[in-house]
């Protein structure tokens, strides 16, 4: 797969799966007969116990570096001996990402779905453990007051897997 396949980016811009399909489709070439995309979706989850909501989610990333460690990750897993996808793109949102609304989109093509699925579950998980994208918070209370928000740890984050998108 050349570059062209291959689109990574962080954005500001609410996230849109079509353009993602599209630019797969686009890439393969209309050899691609799946297409498999993952969502990462804002949940009202539970805050901290007190009777508090998820309202939003607030993302910060060091751009050039989250990029780079997208692209080393997608490129990697897929090299044909990996996952023999045709197309891959992955976008992450960065800053207010309301509930309901997608924060981060992964879309592979190939010639058959097993190895889009493989590729779109395998690349979720090592993005989540790998790339320095930090998520804070920001709760509502019942009573409607707002909080400033909780930095949170991504438990999947594992700092001894930078570098190496290979390790299992």
């Amino acid at each position: 797969m050349d570059a062209s396949s291959i689109h990574v980016s962080l954005t500001h811009s609410p996230l849109d799966v079509n353009a993602a399909v599209e630019f797969v489709s686009t890439a393969s070439g209309g050899r691609a007969g799946a297409v498999s995309s993952f969502i990462g979706v804002t949940r009202r989850d539970e805050g901290s116990g007190k009777g508090e909501q998820v309202e939003y989610l607030v993302y910060e990333a060091h751009t050039s570096m989250a990029e780079k460690k997208m692209l080393e990750i997608v490129t990697t897993l897929a090299a044909p001996e990996r996952h023999p996808v045709l197309a891959v793109y992955a976008s992450h949102r960065l800053g207010r990402v309301n509930v309901g609304e997608a924060s981060i989109i992964i879309t592979a093509a190939s010639v058959h779905r097993r190895a889009a699925i493989d590729f779109v579950s395998e690349a979720i998980d090592l993005l989540k453990a790998e790339v320095p994208v930090w998520k804070k918070e920001v709760y509502v209370s019942e009573e409607g007051e707002r909080s400033s928000g909780l930095w949170k740890e991504n438990a999947e984050w594992r700092p001894e897997r930078l570098g190496s998108p290979t390790k299992p």
